[in-house]
C-alpha cells in the first residue's frame, strides 16, 4: 500500500527531525556549560595572578627596605 510506505517515510522523517532538535539542544547544553567552565577558569586564572602580583610586589617592597608592604589589588 503506497499510503502506508508514505506514512512510515514520513515517521522517519519526523524521527530524524526530532534527533537532530535532541542533538542540537544536547550540543547548546554542552557549549554552555564549557563556556561557564571556561569562564569560571578564566576567573580563578585572574585570581591567581592577581595574588602572585601581590605577593611579587610585597616581596619587592620587603628587599627594598619600605616599612610597609602593599595592599591587596
Amino acid at each position: 500500500n503506497i499510503f502506508s510506505i508514505f506514512s512510515s517515510r514520513l515517521a522517519l522523517k519526523s524521527e530524524k527531525k526530532e534527533d537532530h532538535e535532541l542533538i542540537l539542544r544536547k550540543s547548546i547544553h554542552h557549549i554552555k556549560s564549557s563556556s561557564s567552565k571556561l569562564r569560571r577558569l578564566i576567573l580563578a586564572n585572574q585570581i591567581l595572578v592577581s595574588q602572585n602580583l601581590h605577593y611579587w610586589l610585597t616581596m619587592q617592597s620587603i628587599t627594598r627596605g619600605t616599612s610597609k608592604p602593599l595592599r591587596a589589588l
